[in-house]
């Protein structure tokens, strides 16, 4: 399902960003086209301005000006001195016949009510509008009508700019700009790719954690519900032995109330809703109380537990004071399951320089150690580095639940090496103020 959801989210991603690219490629090739026919223009009336120029209060025509000019510009230029034409020196060859271009262009400015060959048009000062011709062979090209009155003579002057390939142009604008849609597609097929799976590797990754939360949750409860079923069914068969089998179904029940407590506790902090009683804490005597119930009451082995504290008075901290003691109970007990029975554990606490995060308490085991592939799992649920689970008492929610509980207080919580051998936990907590 959630492959699916990821295949899908790639396709309407890469479509939906295509269809925005594709969009922006228009507006851009609309622009452009618009752009170059307005630079088509007015490079045509700077054109017009520079030929009138020169053929204004001169009776001569600089032939070779003319000519130079007309080919740099692709121009057609037809000169008529007080009606008479002044013979061509240069034209351009023209796919349209050049007297049909020029019927054309006579043609648009006698749709606006002038006529070219009146003696009154004729001398007076008039530059006509830029017009846009078609040919017969649907090339395009832009017409103008200039007069002026030079040395006592009337002059009206015709010119004509071929313009490129109309359709060639635009061919080739649309391949460009469909090369670059298709290449910005392609892209973004392969950006919404890499990003919808980075995107949903959490999620892959969630669900899979919470696949085996599930698959390990079932086994851990599944043994002690087997215990008591088969208990009761002892019982049933056989009445005179329920003695001897209820402190089994009761210490099986009692194991797999603590076993949903914890589960509990992890779905109310993945729910947000885990409630935490804010108070002040004076860790100094917390830690007296954890060492002292550790040395009497948890300690059947009677491995050495050392308190050591540092002569600074310890920052107060604001937090569930419950909470954080069972942070410290969760640890305490861990290392007395790994340290050497000889050697026993070590809690401290001292005050540190990191800013925000003022209190450090750690506590130190001298056992084999964690290996350096399994410090980034050992806070995972259900997590035990003896895969075969033979203890009973733990299911490998405990640190997990410290975890929590740490990040919850704004601490932190990591495993580290103990010199010589051995792991040690250290929490970090902000101090009051």
């Amino acid at each position: 399902m959630l492959k699916e959801l990821k295949n899908r989210l790639i396709v309407f991603y890469g479509l939906s960003t295509t269809a925005i690219l594709a969009a922006v490629m228009i507006v851009v090739f609309i622009i452009n086209t618009l752009q170059e026919k307005q630079y088509q223009r007015n490079l045509f009336q700077n054109n017009v301005t520079q030929i009138v120029d020169q053929l204004t209060n001169t009776s001569t025509i600089k032939t070779k000006w003319l000519i130079q000019f007309q080919e740099s510009n692709n121009l057609l230029v037809r000169i008529e001195d007080n009606g008479v034409v002044i013979p061509a020196y240069f034209q351009i060859h023209t796919k349209t016949d050049q007297s049909e271009l020029y019927e054309t262009l006579e043609g648009e400015i006698a749709s606006e009510g002038m006529i070219l060959d009146s003696t009154v048009f004729s001398n007076r000062n008039y530059t006509s509008d830029i017009y846009k011709l078609g040919g017969s062979f649907d090339e395009s090209y832009l017409g103008c009508v200039t007069s002026f009155v030079s040395n006592d003579n009337a002059r009206l002057i015709y010119i004509i700019k071929i313009l490129d390939q109309p359709g060639l142009n635009t061919s080739y604008l649309v391949l460009r700009y469909g090369l670059l849609t298709l290449g910005g597609s392609f892209l973004l097929f392969l950006f919404s790719f890499f990003f919808i799976n980075k995107v949903v590797k959490p999620v892959e990754e969630g669900q899979q954690k919470q696949v085996e939360f599930i698959a390990a949750a079932s086994h851990e409860l599944r043994s002690p519900l087997t215990v008591i079923r088969t208990g009761i069914s002892t019982i049933r068969k056989n009445p005179e032995k329920s003695d001897s089998i209820f402190p089994h179904i009761e210490s099986e029940s009692d194991r797999m109330v603590n076993l949903i407590n914890d589960l509990l506790l992890l779905a109310a902090s993945d729910a947000k809703t885990w409630p935490l009683s804010i108070d002040s804490v004076d860790v100094e005597i917390l830690l007296i109380e954890v060492y002292d119930t550790f040395c009497s009451l948890y300690n059947e082995q009677k491995i050495p537990i050392e308190l050591k504290l540092c002569d600074d008075v310890l920052p107060l901290v604001i937090g569930d004071c419950d909470r954080i003691k069972q942070v410290l109970t969760i640890l305490m007990d861990n290392a007395l399951r790994y340290t050497d029975k000889n050697k026993g554990i070590l809690l401290r606490a001292y005050n540190s320089h990191k800013r925000n995060l003022n209190l450090v308490i750690e506590v130190v085991d001298y056992g084999p150690g964690i290996p350096d592939e399994q410090k980034n799992h050992v806070f995972d649920r259900f997590y035990q580095a003896d895969s075969s689970r033979t203890d009973k008492k733990h299911y490998g929610l405990g640190l997990s639940i410290a975890k929590e509980l740490i990040l919850k207080h704004g601490g932190t919580l990591q495993v580290l090496d103990t010199p010589n051998g051995g792991a040690t936990f250290r929490i970090h907590l902000p101090s009051q103020g």
